[in-house]
């Protein structure tokens, strides 16, 4: 990402960007002045997330930079941002826009890949695994089932067309088994 050091060729900047997003997610964004609340209370920021930054970079047009990005995928859709924002911004609803838009182009790290076929296939975005089973049966807790029932499946299919995201992933699936991007 683009740091406050390194030098900003204007020419690459894309303002088609911050009018597409905006279609997308409102004009909430231009509010933002950087005062970097939303930031301070990150959970992912002792990460090096940057919610601060990544408004930035979107409000200045760096469409590549940002949609190719692994890092605008490191937001836990906690909220925590919106709650502290002074000026009454959903960041994350912004970032999530974002994400939206890189899904579009193919954009979508492995590890946020494996989490969407583990949730296609059960419901979960983490297996449950052989520990977790005994300790749901140690407290008389049912056991968790390892796929989802067919009339569920059907509802998530219908779900990810509406939204056009099953088409994102099939290629984005393909073109990680074509090998072209690096594996994380």
């Amino acid at each position: 990402m683009t740091t406050p050091k390194e030098v900003v060729n204007y020419d690459e900047l894309d303002s088609s960007f911050i009018i597409e997003l905006k279609k997308m997610v409102g004009d909430e964004i231009l509010a933002c002045f950087q005062c970097g609340m939303c930031t301070a209370g990150c959970p992912s920021a002792p990460f090096g997330y940057n919610i601060r930054q990544i408004l930035k970079l979107a409000i200045w047009g760096f469409r590549n930079e940002l949609l190719e990005s692994d890092f605008i995928w490191f937001c836990t859709e906690c909220g925590k941002c919106a709650e502290r924002c002074t000026q009454n911004i959903e960041p994350y609803k912004i970032i999530l826009g974002i994400q939206r838009l890189a899904a579009r182009q193919g954009n979508i790290p492995l590890t946020v890949l494996h989490r969407i076929k583990q949730f296609m296939k059960s419901g979960r975005v983490v297996e449950v695994d052989e520990l977790t089973e005994l300790k749901r049966e140690r407290y008389e807790l049912p056991k968790c089932d390892k796929e989802l029932p067919e009339s569920v499946m059907r509802e998530l299919e219908a779900i990810l067309d509406m939204t056009e995201f099953r088409k994102s992933y099939k290629d984005r699936v393909s073109n990680k088994d074509s090998g072209d991007r690096n594996q994380e």
